[in-house]
């Protein structure tokens, strides 16, 4: 029989309990022989495709030191197989292929749902459905704003407000009233009065502009009407009349158009602080050309930046930028040693068989590993390094928190 294990959400963890027995004595709890990760297979609304991934999932032998009380945990906020494990889909878990007892075995260990049961958002809070199938509805709480009702007055006042059957004012007889007479039996003084009635107060609005909306509207126009037609669009010219900027209007010792034959108060305006005018600018400008700047010089300086980055140089890999954006990984993983021999090294981990990425791996000359380091570094994502080792035997020593290795790996190099 299949354990129904009950519904779960994807930030909580499954935990299955289950025993092996001894074939010939079923009163007798034995122990799961090379009990691992890829035992333990995760299939979904009845799919044959089973997850991706065994991330998140942890399995004790013997769980508590208890021979026969076996526990796997399932992990359900790991997203390594993205998507796997989401609301409205029921899962079933398999233990394939373990030996208990000698023999191989392959069983359904139990089955379990997320997000299809309903379930209080409050854990402990429980739902009263009445005997019509019906939620009761007990209302302490509006906003996070707890209600306190003394005397019954706000359950009355509530009933009032929605009951079409108690006395005075409720939703369902104003609706009526209003869909009965609405705004077509009232023409627009009517409706007026009813506004001004309920303490709008129109006319106080007109009494504080002082004049009517209409009157607003014709003094804006009356002013954009003075504004010139052109230009007729955004970025287009703009014609102004003959002598549009005047003398009289505007200082011409800082608004006069500036012309090299300039002179007086007008040539201010050719004038910095320092003194120097803009004819001034125009002759240093032309003696640095002349000096240290000249087009040979900076055609000299040009070439020699050309022949220093090279006649291969390209910006996205050989720039200081793109060097420094390859980070220490590119360099650790790049190969290690001074042999002459190129020996790629793929790390598993003892048990499942999975690549280990980002494992510190060190090569000796002796089984023991007591001898000194021939060469070291880590693996890449797919859990190979390289070294260059000169014909020989070697043995490989790995290590990373949380793995298992089956340290040393003896290689013989040739």
């Amino acid at each position: 029989m299949v354990t129904p294990l009950g519904d779960y959400n994807t930030t909580e963890t499954v935990h299955i309990p289950f025993n092996t027995f001894d074939s010939n004595d079923p009163s007798e709890s034995v122990t799961i022989t090379d009990f691992a990760l890829g035992d333990i297979k995760i299939y979904k609304d009845g799919s044959t495709t089973e997850r991706a991934s065994t991330s998140g999932i942890t399995v004790d032998d013997d769980f508590d030191g208890k021979t026969g009380a076996q526990m796997v945990h399932i992990d359900l906020s790991n997203n390594d197989d993205p998507g796997f494990y989401a609301a409205g889909s029921r899962y079933m878990a398999l233990m394939e292929g373990v030996t208990v007892d000698g023999g191989t075995l392959n069983s359904w260990i139990g089955v379990f749902t997320i997000g299809i049961t309903l379930r209080p958002t409050t854990a402990g809070r429980t739902l009263d459905i009445l005997a019509t199938g019906e939620a009761a509805a007990n209302l302490t709480m509006i906003l996070d704003h707890l209600l306190t009702d003394t005397g019954n007055q706000l359950a009355d006042r509530f009933e009032g407000f929605f009951d079409q059957d108690s006395a005075g004012f409720n939703v369902k007889t104003a609706l009526s009233a209003f869909k009965a007479t609405g705004f077509s039996t009232h023409d627009a003084a009517a409706v007026k009065t009813a506004i001004e009635a309920g303490g709008s107060s129109l006319a106080q609005i007109l009494e504080d502009t002082g004049t009517t909306l209409d009157a607003l509207i014709d003094a804006i126009k009356a002013k954009t009407d003075n504004l010139p037609a052109s230009p007729a669009a955004v970025g287009s010219e703009m014609t102004l009349e003959a002598d549009a900027i005047k003398a009289s209007t505007f200082d011409e010792s800082t608004a006069y158009p500036l012309k090299s034959a300039d002179t007086g108060a007008t040539e201010i305006a050719r004038t910095g602080a320092d003194g120097d005018t803009l004819e001034d600018l125009s002759d240093e400008i032309a003696g640095v050309s002349a000096g240290d700047a000249t087009e040979a010089k900076q055609d000299t300086i040009i070439a020699s930046l050309t022949a220093a980055k090279g006649a291969t140089f390209n910006g996205a890999t050989d720039s200081l930028e793109a060097i420094r954006n390859r980070g220490d990984s590119a360099w650790v993983t790049g190969g290690a040693g001074g042999g002459s021999e190129t020996w790629p090294f793929t790390l598993t981990e003892a048990g499942s068989g999975e690549p280990v990425a980002n494992a510190s791996v060190w090569v000796t000359a002796d089984e023991a590993g007591e001898g000194a380091v021939i060469v070291s570094g880590y693996t890449d994502t797919l859990g190979v390094i390289t070294f260059y080792l000169d014909p020989g035997t070697y043995y490989f020593w790995a290590e990373k928190s949380g793995w298992n290795f089956s340290n040393p790996y003896t290689q013989e190099v040739s």
